[in-house]
């Protein structure tokens, strides 16, 4: 159960902070405060502070500002659910896409099994929503047009299961499932309630699974402090990275205007 308090707090230059000091902040805190057990945060936060809120035992819940980056991807403010659906198009591509070269060498046979479903899953996601984007008036589209991201680059160059597992998993289901649902809420508001629903009801549970899945992958394979180690630096860098996505400059490469 996640317990504490709520507190907005500034910090001096984001999170320029001394270390120190927030470690003295953390123990008085939980003293005073009925031990509270989590932190959040509506920015990723830097490396240095889920370092320290592990050593201190605190849950860390890291916020991410998809639907307001996203809103302003266009020069009126506007996220038109077309965009909603190539952006969604281009996401599951590519991670079917990492799904597909890390099975070629995964040696745990369970991990090997449920990445080349995700192989098939995001193919068969790709064609729904496609059929989505068709039905709008707005296709065909190819999702590789605007090259591939940054965090794909970063995903596929992954060599360990801890890294694989924590990365392409759990931090990156996590993170796509808090996008498909800000993204439902853009199209519920636009009045398509047809385009809401499949991203929630058709594509959000499959997520959910294998971040489930993922969680139990990685507690088998994450087992000493080196492989842990390994397993937060590359969930760390693939918040940074899908931070990094949802800017609008890079929204704008990425969903180039359709000609």
């Amino acid at each position: 159960m996640v317990q504490g308090r709520y507190e907005h707090v500034n910090f001096p230059g984001g999170f320029d902070v001394s270390v120190e000091a927030d470690s003295s902040r953390f123990q008085s805190d939980r003293v005073l405060n009925n031990q509270p057990n989590a932190l959040r945060t509506y920015t990723v936060p830097p490396l240095w502070l889920l370092n320290l809120a592990q050593e201190h035992g605190l849950f860390v819940m890291a916020g991410l500002p998809w639907k307001e980056s996203m809103f302003d991807t266009k020069p009126n403010g506007t996220l038109e659910v077309t965009d909603v659906l190539r952006l969604v198009i281009k996401t599951t591509i590519e991670a079917a896409e990492v799904a597909a070269l890390w099975v070629a060498d995964c040696e745990d046979l369970e991990m090997k099994l449920s990445l080349a479903e995700q192989c098939g899953d995001g193919a068969r996601q790709c064609r729904e929503v496609t059929a989505r984007l068709d039905a709008l008036g707005q296709g065909p589209y190819d999702p590789r047009s605007g090259g591939y991201s940054k965090l794909f680059a970063f995903l596929r160059s992954l060599q360990t299961p801890e890294e694989r597992a924590a990365a392409g998993y759990v931090t990156s289901k996590a993170l796509s499932m808090a996008r498909l649902n800000a993204l439902a809420a853009t199209c519920r508001e636009k009045g398509d309630a047809q385009t809401a629903s499949l991203l929630a009801d058709g594509l959000l549970p499959q997520e959910r699974r294998y971040y489930e899945e993922g969680k139990v992958l990685l507690a088998a394979v994450a087992t000493n402090e080196e492989s842990q180690a390994r397993g937060r630096r590359s969930a760390y860098r693939t918040l940074e990275l899908a931070t990094e996505m949802v800017e609008p400059l890079q929204l704008r490469k990425l969903l180039p205007k359709k000609r």
